[in-house]
């Protein structure tokens, strides 16, 4: 059975693509343009069902960056540019610090 549903609400499609994670695996979803992407990541840690919110980059166009994070459904635990301390990083030092965190 599925602990995460990730669903495409508004897009040029007809019908409404889905995709389903497990505590296991997660469930990462991507919204690419030409200027970079926006990346939400789920998983299931500990117990606790969490969230991250990434600017990333696309096609080698857009900056790393986190934008919010927390535990989802619980609004005391997020987080705002919990990364700020990473702003002045290169993108590459910022994917390798992000890969070492996931």
């Amino acid at each position: 059975m599925s602990h995460f549903y990730g669903k495409i609400s508004n897009s040029a499609r007809k019908t409404m693509p889905t995709a389903r994670g497990h505590k296991t695996t997660g469930l990462d979803v991507e919204a690419c343009s030409w200027e970079g992407k926006i990346t939400t990541i789920t998983r299931h840690v500990n117990g606790v069902d969490k969230f991250e919110v990434w600017m990333m980059p696309h096609e080698g166009a857009g900056d790393c960056f986190m934008l919010v994070s927390g535990d989802i459904g619980d609004k005391n635990s997020v987080e705002f540019d919990p990364l700020a301390v990473f702003k002045d990083t290169s993108t590459d030092d910022l994917l390798k610090a992000v890969n070492g965190m996931i």
